[in-house]
């Protein structure tokens, strides 16, 4: 999530426009993106307009029982489309993922490697989507897998619920509430997956903004809490064009930590 000075004026009513009948560009919101950071957006992306989102390079380290893994993912991209001027589409895939693995503080090889999973998404604006010092969104998803690289043959889902606070000129208050149900290949039942969590952004300057973030991830799987402490800078190449890098960082060793660069792209 990535909030962009949004107008707290009563603006012209857009819910004229549609995927048929594009937003023009002089009504077009500041560009809103659930990247960087954990956090989705709760602004939709404008009636009838395109907007890419992506890690363009995300390498993930884990350690657990004496076994690290590296996972380095090329272009894990998000597809949206605005259908009306509070709903839009997505489709989300990783494009490629090689997964090294060293056991012992042994050197890494490559264990795995192939497509990742596709997701598909909606977005539904409830309030403050143009106008107001409170957003409020849901957001429904469900995975297909492409059983190339995760070997999980099953279909899971969820539901988020993401927020935005515009108190204070030129800051953004978010977070979210996450609760998805998943299921192992081989296991019986799907079990529930929760994550909690609350951004701070900040414009330094017209051209560059920073977040920070923390969440947590609770699953009935593992019964057990993963807490991080996230970082970015958001660069403000054009109101169309971002770029950004940032961190996930794991506090408990058998947490992951994350680095990453990405893009979006609006058109």
């Amino acid at each position: 999530m990535i909030v962009l000075s949004q107008n707290t004026q009563i603006p012209l009513d857009k819910n004229q426009f549609t995927i048929f009948n594009a937003t023009n560009l002089s009504n077009l919101r500041e560009m809103e993106t659930d990247r960087p950071d954990v956090t989705e957006s709760s602004y939709t992306v404008d009636a009838g307009h395109f907007q890419y989102e992506g890690d363009l390079l995300r390498m993930t380290l884990t350690e657990e029982n004496g076994i690290r893994n590296q996972k380095i993912v090329f272009n894990n991209g998000t597809y949206k489309i605005g259908i009306t001027n509070t709903f839009d589409i997505h489709f989300a895939f990783e494009n490629y993922i090689l997964n090294y693995q060293s056991e012992y503080n042994n050197r890494y090889v490559i264990r795995t490697q192939g497509l990742g999973d596709a997701i598909f998404r909606c977005k539904k604006n409830i309030i403050g989507n143009d106008s107001g010092e409170i957003s409020i969104a849901i957001l429904l998803n469900i995975k297909v897998p492409t059983t190339s690289f995760y070997k999980n043959i099953n279909i899971e889902g969820g539901v988020i619920f993401p927020f935005t606070l515009n108190y204070i000129n030129d800051w953004a208050i978010g977070g979210e509430v996450e609760f998805q149900l998943l299921k192992k290949s081989g296991e019986p039942a799907y079990k529930s997956y929760y994550l909690q969590s609350l951004v701070v952004e900040h414009e330094l300057t017209k051209k560059i903004a920073f977040f920070l973030e923390t969440h947590y991830i609770y699953s009935n799987d593992l019964n057990r809490f993963e807490n991080y402490i996230n970082g970015g800078l958001i660069f403000i190449f054009n109101k169309n064009v971002h770029l950004d890098c940032g961190f996930n960082y794991g506090l408990q060793d058998y947490a992951y930590k994350s680095y990453f660069v990405g893009m979006s792209y609006r058109k």
